[in-house]
């Protein structure tokens, strides 16, 4: 399949008529391509991509996709996500793969079956507080006529019946979990954010954190987060920012330099010649040396710009507040309140 009739397909289903997005979520896609080709990763339903092209690869896809209806529905989701790169493309994408598209004949795509619940329900006007009323969790029903109309719409969007009462089912567990709100642990935070790991490998989105206090409010964007245990049962949590490492190393490097520390050399060569300058360093001298080292002898690629750290035991609670509907982005405030009364907010 041409990059022209991809565009074409996610342009039928998504109806934006920016051409600029597609051509986006494409260069997107191809990017994440060529990182999973050089992995051993196996993708879902298609395994490994071996010497397939991206074109070949997508039409693949769409082939595995529309023969195997009866996979699980995580299943293809995790599919997706393995070349989406921003989460604003995931329904392009999606509508890519689910569009069984098997040749180089065009067939319109199903219109996604998310939208269309939620378009009933923006039509009729009701609001999140009222749809949450109508839908009975523990038995992922929802009333009996809404449920009626709503089936019926899916059944004219080309959902057999099966289909329809599935993804009905499916939307009642979706907006089950984004409703869950309240007082958490500092276990399930940890956890929500461990979530992001992936996410963070690909995306130029961040972590939006506000500070509140008494004496200042700051709100900064972090891009990266590390979570140490450092005695039994406490535990720090830092936000900072990804800094190249080859720079930071290089800046290592001209200061070691300054001191007699010339290319390349092993650990013990280094600090032998330190040594012999030591007692004529003054005490900033002395902190540039150190920190010259560490950054050269560290595998990471992070350090501390514009950091934040939590730590659990300065907590009194964390709250979090209902997730919005939007599938791909589920975003939910979180507010931690510390036990000197300041506070801290996140966004993610």
């Amino acid at each position: 399949m041409k990059k022209e009739q991809m565009k074409e397909i996610m342009r039928e289903e998504m109806q934006v008529a920016d051409d600029k997005i597609y051509d986006d979520v494409i260069a997107k896609m191809e990017s994440c391509f060529g990182k999973l080709k050089k992995s051993d990763i196996n993708i879902p339903l298609i395994k490994e991509i071996g010497d397939m092209s991206f074109e070949e690869t997508v039409d693949k896809i769409i082939e595995k996709w529309a023969n195997n209806e009866n996979t699980d529905h995580a299943v293809k989701q995790l599919l997706v996500k393995q070349f989406v790169a921003l989460p604003q493309h995931y329904s392009y994408v999606y509508a890519l793969f689910s569009s069984r598209e098997q040749s180089s004949e065009y067939t319109k795509p199903k219109k996604n079956y998310h939208e269309i619940i939620m378009g009933y329900f923006n039509t009729e006007h009701i609001d999140r507080v009222d749809l949450e009323k109508l839908l009975d969790f523990e038995n992922l029903t929802m009333t009996e006529q809404i449920e009626t109309d709503i089936k019926k719409q899916l059944v004219d969007a080309g959902y057999s019946k099966e289909e329809a009462q599935k993804f009905i089912r499916e939307f009642i567990r979706f907006v089950k979990n984004r409703s869950e709100s309240g007082e958490i642990t500092w276990e399930d935070f940890i956890n929500k954010l461990k979530d992001l790991e992936d996410w963070f490998a690909e995306s130029d989105f961040g972590i939006r954190v506000q500070r509140f206090s008494k004496e200042t409010y700051w709100e900064v964007f972090f891009n990266h987060f590390d979570i140490e245990t450092y005695e039994k049962g406490k535990s720090r949590l830092t936000f900072n920012h990804i800094y190249y490492f080859e720079a930071e190393n290089e800046k290592a490097r001209e200061t070691l330099d300054d001191y007699g520390v010339y290319g390349d050399v092993p650990m013990e060569k280094m600090l032998s010649v330190i040594a012999k300058k030591w007692t004529e360093l003054s005490d900033e001298n002395k902190d540039a040396v150190i920190s010259a080292i560490a950054t050269i002898t560290t595998t990471t690629q992070y350090v501390d710009r514009s950091r934040m750290v939590i730590t659990n035991e300065s907590i009194e609670r964390i709250t979090m507040s209902n997730a919005d509907l939007v599938p791909q982005m589920g975003l939910r405030d979180y507010t931690i309140t510390f036990t000197n009364g300041e506070k801290v907010c996140l966004r993610f």
